[in-house]
């Protein structure tokens, strides 16, 4: 059996090719855009191993497969002013999002990031419904979109290099969620923090993809009616001024 070097530190993705093969890049940025798609989603896979080595260099120092653990950082949310319905935490969140939609994840493909320390994956999701729309570039239901997070898989010369965001699990392969989204740059695509997104698939519960709850009121309820409050939320800041889809 292989050895399986773990390293405290990294992401996940899927691309069976060498690591800086060209199949492995993202689509090419707007000609607006300031940077590249790579480099805009690069940022969203912080590395904060020691020694900052690069994945090809963590691979020739060990042999077999190599699994890096990362930690992500979270944002806080929490009670506020305001009426006690709808929940505070998801009047937050609806506000500070450029769109919210409940999908379902399709396919996953990652890739290293620029500096060649981690790794994200560009997830694609089918919109099945649209609780507030993207001003700026507007989804409809049974769109297709991309979504971008840390971690990932790839296969890089026969060894599985499998990156994890230790408070931040993967998506599942038809798996269902309600994402609170924010628009990368002028890329097209949207990303995701790891207590924004619900998973939806279980009908007796709603859970965050991290284990570092944040929001046990909204852990006990059903899908259905996290689903209610949520377009109750997005309704209540319809006409605040102070709600921003930058």
């Amino acid at each position: 059996m292989k050895p399986i070097l773990h390293i405290a530190y990294s992401s996940l993705l899927i691309c069976s090719l060498p690591l800086f093969s060209p199949m492995c890049v993202p689509v090419q940025a707007q000609e607006a855009s300031r940077e590249t798609p790579k480099e805009a989603y690069s940022r969203l896979a912080p590395s904060y191993h020691l020694g900052n080595k690069t994945i090809p260099e963590m691979l020739a120092e060990s042999t077999g497969d190599l699994v890096i653990h990362e930690y992500y950082p979270l944002g806080m949310e929490g009670d506020g002013p305001g009426p006690a319905y709808p929940p505070h935490a998801l009047v937050q969140m609806a506000c500070e999002s450029s769109a919210v939609i409940l999908g379902t994840a399709e396919l996953g493909v990652s890739h290293p990031t620029e500096n060649r320390r981690s790794v994200y994956t560009e997830w694609t999701f089918a919109v099945a419904k649209v609780f507030r729309n993207d001003p700026i570039s507007p989804v409809g239901d049974g769109q297709i979109i991309n979504v971008v997070r840390p971690g990932g898989h790839l296969v890089i010369d026969g060894r599985n290099v499998t990156v994890t965001y230790t408070n931040f699990d993967d998506f599942a392969k038809r798996g269902q969620y309600l994402l609170f989204l924010k628009r990368v740059g002028e890329t097209g695509a949207y990303t995701v923090r790891s207590n924004r997104v619900f998973s939806i698939g279980n009908i007796d519960a709603v859970g965050h993809l991290t284990l570092n709850v944040r929001y046990p009121e909204l852990e006990r309820d059903t899908p259905d009616q996290l689903l209610r409050d949520t377009a109750a939320a997005v309704s209540a800041i319809q006409d605040s001024k102070e709600c921003s889809q930058e």
